[in-house]
């Protein structure tokens, strides 16, 4: 069985024990856990778990699932599974809409949990593979890219920033113009004469400037238009 650095959000310090204490024993790693929706974004953020197990009521009422909300939000978000004492069909239904890899009632069976885990992570490693990618040079090594990864490019002289959503950056010799031909039409636009951005990972936008992870991407006023036409009606100005 491979082994996994999990996450557990839940409030109940006993439950947290015997679910960490289940997973160790299987050769899993427990990263951290968190009582709190605050607590869970920051331990989420800071240990960059394979898959979560959350509670749907935290120290907030549903702040489980508000979290699971977070974690679908992210750029590359990681499995979560809801491992919870509400079984209620008004619980149910707002859970399912975060999309989990599943849905846990207490008492969970140790082989039950450990095989959820392991199918989860499966489905989520199978989806990964699917991505399309492309190869970048930096000069030393290559790397194999996720394109829904590439979060923006900025040019600068005679090299490409290539931003992920990993917070890692790709610093590539070429012009904007060379990697953007690579990259799918409609899905990167150059916003600027040293920008160009990946219209999926766009969050908001203002006047002049779209915002990733709340990464500021200018837009040149020739552009505005064109640009601003193309975003997702569902994305409201700042």
């Amino acid at each position: 069985m491979q082994s996994f650095r999990i996450i557990i959000i839940d409030a109940n310090p006993n439950s947290v024990q015997t679910i960490t204490n289940d997973l160790m024993a299987h050769g899993h790693q427990v990263v951290g856990s968190a009582a709190s929706y605050r607590a869970a974004k920051a331990l989420y953020i800071g240990s960059q778990p394979d898959i979560v197990i959350s509670e749907v009521h935290l120290t907030e009422r549903y702040a489980g699932i508000e979290f699971a909300q977070f974690v679908l939000a992210q750029p590359t978000p990681k499995p979560f599974i809801f491992l919870t004492a509400a079984s209620d069909t008004s619980t149910i239904h707002l859970a399912k809409q975060t999309l989990p890899a599943a849905y846990l009632t207490k008492p969970v069976r140790q082989q039950t949990l450990l095989a959820t885990i392991e199918i989860a992570m499966y489905a989520h490693q199978e989806q990964e593979q699917e991505k399309e990618t492309i190869r970048f040079y930096n000069g030393k090594q290559y790397y194999q890219v996720a394109i829904d990864d590439i979060l923006y490019l900025r040019s600068e002289h005679n090299y490409v920033h290539i931003k992920l959503a990993n917070t890692k950056a790709i610093l590539q010799r070429a012009s904007l113009r060379d990697i953007l031909e690579k990259l799918p039409e409609g899905q990167f636009v150059q916003t600027h004469r040293s920008y160009a951005v990946n219209l999926e990972q766009v969050d908001r936008w203002d006047g002049g400037q779209l915002y990733v992870q709340s990464n500021p991407i200018p837009v040149s006023r020739t552009r505005r238009k064109e640009i601003f036409g193309t975003l997702p009606l569902a994305l409201t100005a700042s």
